[in-house]
């Protein structure tokens, strides 16, 4: 049976390498009780490339999260 609501993940104030662990884990279990949609907000909405994340700071989260995603992390869900 699906859960039509939604998990929601904030990683505002996590480290990245947490940040990245915390987010497979809440997909992992988001599957296993039938969330229909899992979101992560991980901010910095305007830093438009890895480079600029890498030189401010700001947007570590969302670079990663987004390797992440391209190494296959979460694809068992």
């Amino acid at each position: 049976m699906q859960n039509e609501e939604e998990l929601r993940l904030d990683l505002h104030g996590y480290d990245v390498h947490t940040a990245v662990d915390r987010a497979v884990q809440c997909a992992e279990a988001a599957w296993e009780h039938g969330f229909a949609r899992f979101t992560v907000l991980h901010g910095a909405s305007r830093v438009s490339s890895p480079t600029t994340a890498d030189a401010t700071g700001r947007g570590a989260i969302k670079w990663a999260i987004r390797d992440a995603l391209d190494d296959g992390a979460f694809d068992p869900w």
